[in-house]
């Protein structure tokens, strides 16, 4: 089974065009998908967010995707043994079909969770409990900004 010890031995060298057939598929694997073979760690994963948010598919360990909303299988490709991490890299690169879905289920993921919009969302519901903590009542808290901008 091929391993992924030969993306650690320079074989892909930048203006080199891969001479062989392991050469060829890891390039593919580095050009279309977005590997995270994190068995120890812990922090936020912003290596998969950045993926998802430019459309790229994930392929992760349980540890890379931890605390992350995504799902296995939907969101991203799940290996946690060396050999089935390696599997799925070829397996995914050669598949074009799961590659858009992945990637575009990462993306609508990114957009729901971690856009602009969603943040702004978010910061709205934590006004509206402030403001019903304050005024005992529900207020939205888009009307009480409003009625704080001053007028021209």
């Amino acid at each position: 089974m091929l391993g992924l010890g030969f993306l650690r031995n320079s074989l892909l060298v930048p203006g080199r065009e891969a001479a062989s057939a392991d050469e060829r598929t890891a390039a593919a694997i580095l050009n279309q998908v977005e590997i995270v073979p994190l068995w120890v760690g812990s922090g936020i994963r912003t290596k998969i967010l950045a993926a998802w948010g430019a459309s790229c598919p994930v392929i992760s360990t349980s540890i890379g995707a931890e605390g992350l909303p995504g799902v296995p299988g939907r969101h991203f490709v799940l290996a946690d043994h060396a050999q089935t991490f390696a599997r799925a890299c070829i397996d995914l690169s050669r598949d074009t079909a799961q590659l858009g879905r992945i990637a575009a289920n990462g993306l609508e993921l990114v957009k729901e969770h971690y856009s602009l919009k969603a943040a702004g969302r978010r910061r709205l519901e934590v006004y509206e409990k402030l403001l019903a903590k304050s005024h005992g009542a529900r207020t939205p808290a888009a009307t009480v900004v409003e009625s704080m901008t001053p007028t021209a």
